[in-house]
């Protein structure tokens, strides 16, 4: 539906202003007023769930749009006389760009040419999972509708189409290594992004359940007390 500002505000009132990112389609984004908004507010806008074009995306760059949500998913295909979104998060210097990193919702080959355009500053490792992760294969209600969670760790509806990923970040990080015969610091995209928007003590958490402690104990973080959550540093 229409981006809206008035509805949004009253979005921001009910989380007591502790919204720090949103994703929309620029399309839907009349004057692209949704997105200057945020923007003033320092909240980060991410592009996604669009049919916008190359055009369109490029204008709401240029209105403080900086990310592309689970690139491939969700948007118009890439055609050689409209390449839309996509192509946006392809050629846009600056533009961040998130990629699924299960093998399934993004081919891993896909995934690698995202990379390869992007490198390691501006491509983020995400899970997109729902909250059917850790649940073993079955039948499920997930958002009032029936799911079926497969043996390989997705969600579809019951004619196959596929809905939601159940995938753990730590295995996401071990099949894009393996996939892309990439170094460690290569793997470290969603870190930069977890340190950022995630507060101190659930990072925390997460940082002593990492089951592969050969990569804790090569990167453990360090928090800077007193400063802002985007000085997580590797120690």
């Amino acid at each position: 539906r229409p981006a809206n500002i008035a509805q949004f505000q009253a979005f921001e009132k009910a989380a007591n202003n502790r919204i720090i990112a949103i994703t929309l389609a620029p399309e839907e984004d009349a004057d692209l007023a949704l997105t200057r908004y945020c923007t003033q507010r320092g909240i980060a806008v991410n592009m996604g769930h669009s049919d916008a074009t190359f055009e369109q995306a490029l204008e709401a760059v240029a209105n403080g749009a900086k990310n592309v949500t689970h690139v491939y998913n969700g948007m118009a295909k890439y055609v050689n006389r409209e390449p839309g979104l996509l192509g946006a998060a392809f050629r846009l210097d600056g533009l961040y760009g998130e990629v699924i990193a299960d093998g399934i919702f993004v081919g891993l080959v896909s995934a690698s040419h995202l990379y390869r355009l992007k490198n390691d500053d501006y491509v983020i490792m995400i899970s997109d999972s729902m909250k059917a992760k850790g649940c073993p294969p079955g039948r499920y209600m997930f958002g009032g509708e029936p799911m079926i969670l497969g043996e390989d760790g997705a969600t579809r509806r019951e004619d196959g189409v596929l809905v939601g990923s159940t995938l753990r970040a730590c295995w996401g990080w071990t099949d894009t290594k393996a996939s892309f015969n990439a170094v460690m610091t290569q793997i470290l995209w969603c870190w930069r992004i977890i340190m950022m928007c995630t507060p101190r003590s659930a990072v925390a958490r997460w940082h002593t359940a990492l089951p592969d402690d050969a990569i804790t104990r090569r990167f453990p973080l360090a928090y800077t007390a007193g400063r802002t959550p985007s000085v997580w540093q590797m120690a």
